[in-house]
């Protein structure tokens, strides 16, 4: 199978925003006790998407792994990001 490398333009759309969550799980240990949570961190972001065409993913993981029923169907779109961010404040879920 020919594989076509993805199609990036260089001009940059208007400007979009959100928040992209991510999570963890952590433990909380006490004297005599450990739990278990999950920790979310909401990253605000500001981007400049850019056109694509042609962009593919390529998933290595068997079909039958969990993370293959998640996988994207297509591509969108992509962002190219100016600047920085940092992690906020953390929330235990």
């Amino acid at each position: 199978m020919l594989k076509q490398p993805a199609d990036v333009d260089s001009k940059l759309q208007a400007a979009v925003g959100g928040h992209l969550n991510y999570f963890t799980h952590g433990r909380l240990k006490g004297d005599t006790s450990e739990a278990t949570h999950i920790i979310k961190f909401p990253i605000p972001f500001v981007s400049r998407p850019v056109r694509t065409e042609n962009a593919t993913i390529t998933f290595k993981m068997p079909e039958n792994h969990p993370l293959y029923l998640i996988r994207p169907i297509s591509i969108e779109w992509a962002s190219y990001v100016k600047g920085s961010f940092v992690y906020p404040q953390h929330q235990i879920i």
